[in-house]
């Protein structure tokens, strides 16, 4: 994930599905076990052309830090 793939996706007229997640988010890893991560949102990503990226704010990036903030 980056700010700048996001928005060259949006400018090439793609959606876009960010997944932030972290790996001491309990509700992130159940999110990508019964949701985000299954074959079948997989093959549905692939089928409408929505581009997958995962923000991994584990350690705090500063980057996500702030688009996490500009969502409220």
């Amino acid at each position: 994930w980056s700010s700048e793939r996001v928005a060259a996706e949006l400018a090439a007229g793609k959606s876009v599905f960010i997944d932030f997640t972290a790996s001491w988010c309990l509700i992130c890893q159940v999110n990508k076990k019964v949701a985000t991560h299954t074959e079948a949102t997989e093959a549905l990503f692939e089928e409408y052309g929505v581009v997958a990226l995962e923000a991994d704010w584990t350690r705090y990036d500063s980057a996500i830090t702030t688009e996490l903030e500009r969502f409220g």
